[in-house]
């Protein structure tokens, strides 16, 4: 497979899932419905070592090094292994399966160490379908709002759909940390999560009151501090997220 064919091809996982508006958990759960196939890409900076899975016949492993840029797809178990750990946001490579054609012969292969130029890939015909059956039964909506009588979307601002959605991205992160990414959101040119630029700017140079537009107010501006942040995001995960 030629490499200009990888480019339009594939996406990273990470950069599918803020296009589409999913966790990366939720966009492989949906995948793995669709039957589709979990790759990884071997940047150059990657060891790229794996090891030649033998016939049950055969205890011992071969090495085996992957050409760089090369794109290979995951077993089923594997690729369900990775949902797994997602779903509690974390991602280990070391023990991962892959699937090879070797000279018309296929082959499995075993990764045997963990290390930053491995990146999981998806097919993008496979997120053009996504994209397609989003809305449909069975599919994941990414903000994933409980709906009753007492609790539904309506009772959401619009500071609480951004800090449900940085959640979602994000679900160990703490409040410390998620003040941190507004601030840092309020200086990005291209805002991350933002998309409405709902987000201001600080008070003062103290930077413990955060401004934002909540169409409230002679100047449709609320304060947010540390303390009512903490608030929302306990209310957030106990009543809207699941």
């Amino acid at each position: 497979m030629k490499n200009s064919e990888k480019i339009i091809k594939y996406i990273d996982l990470g950069d599918a899932a803020e296009e589409l508006g999913y966790s990366r958990h939720y966009l492989i759960k949906d995948l793995l419905k669709l039957e589709a196939k979990i790759c990884i890409r071997f940047d150059d900076i990657s060891s790229r070592m794996v090891k030649i899975v033998p016939p049950k016949s055969h205890q011992k492993f071969i090495d085996y090094r992957i050409n760089p840029g090369d794109i290979h797809c995951l077993t089923l178990d594997s690729s369900k292994r990775i949902e797994r750990m997602l779903k509690k946001s974390e991602l280990v490579f070391e023990g991962l399966r892959l699937e090879i054609d070797f000279g018309g012969y296929p082959l499995t292969l075993q990764i045997v160490e963990d290390d930053p130029g491995m990146h999981i890939v998806v097919n993008q015909k496979d997120l053009d379908l996504i994209s397609k059956l989003t809305n449909k039964t069975g599919f994941t909506n990414e903000i994933n709002i409980k709906t009753n009588e007492t609790t539904h979307e309506k009772s959401l601002d619009r500071m609480d759909q951004l800090l449900i959605l940085i959640i979602k991205f994000n679900p160990g992160w703490t409040s410390g940390e998620v003040w941190h990414e507004l601030g840092r959101e309020t200086i990005r040119r291209n805002r991350k999560y933002d998309k409405e630029n709902i987000l201001l700017n600080f008070r003062d140079n103290k930077k413990d009151t955060l401004l934002w537009n909540s169409g409230r107010g002679e100047k449709n501006e609320s304060p947010l501090g540390i303390g009512a942040l903490r608030n929302r995001l306990t209310r957030i995960k106990k009543k809207f997220i699941k």
